[in-house]
């Protein structure tokens, strides 16, 4: 029994690895068989059903996970994600506030909190929480760009800032958007509120996802 686990691990490792989600989702079956409730096991599920497109399945196998293990941050994190995925914001906002309440230290968490706050239309919350994640790693260009979208996206537009924030995920090496850039060439130029966006803020290599 022993060696079945290890060799089902094994090749749930190679499957996921190599982005065969059919054949991940198979082994994870059988292995969830021999290991019932087993947490890692069905946090791995849930990753595959949602790569898979079935999102609320994945949200049942991360809403289990955290059902056995309350002091899992990651698999609040990923119950947030696929929440948010679906359209279930006040629920992302949640399970997020979860994830970060149990690991502050979490520069994405804070990241995908600030994103659902968003979402949400709470703003200012959104606002702290990308800071926050600004303040943990400032070479996050996601946290950036996600800053210049919610600048943009106030009644009265702070272009500067948004404009900070933008280059500045551009610089990390965030992906260009022609949306944003077209925005921000219509708003004009501010470059005193810009240059009073940029203290404390490192550069560096950033993450690729936003």
């Amino acid at each position: 029994m022993g060696r079945r686990r290890a060799a089902l691990r094994l090749k749930v490792v190679e499957s996921m690895g190599a982005a065969r989600w059919d054949d991940a989702a198979r082994d994870l079956a059988d292995l969830l068989l021999l290991e019932p409730g087993d947490v890692e096991c069905l946090l791995n599920l849930g990753q595959v059903r949602q790569r898979q497109g079935d999102v609320a399945a994945a949200i049942g196998f991360y809403r289990e996970a955290v059902r056995r293990e309350s002091e899992n941050a990651a698999g609040w994190m990923m119950l947030g994600l696929a929440e948010m995925e679906r359209g279930e914001v006040l629920r992302a906002c949640a399970s997020l506030a979860m994830g970060v309440a149990i690991e502050p230290g979490s520069a994405r968490g804070h990241r995908w909190y600030g994103m659902a706050l968003a979402r949400r239309g709470w703003n200012d919350a959104a606002e702290a929480e990308l800071k926050r994640s600004l303040e943990l790693d400032g070479k996050d260009s996601g946290a950036h760009f996600n800053l210049a979208l919610l600048y943009l996206n106030r009644k009265e537009p702070a272009y500067g800032l948004a404009r900070y924030h933008y280059m500045t995920a551009v610089d990390l090496g965030g992906e260009r958007d022609d949306v944003v850039e077209a925005l921000l060439e219509k708003g004009g130029k501010s470059d005193g509120e810009a240059k009073g966006a940029a203290g404390g803020v490192a550069r560096g290599k950033p993450e690729a996802t936003r």
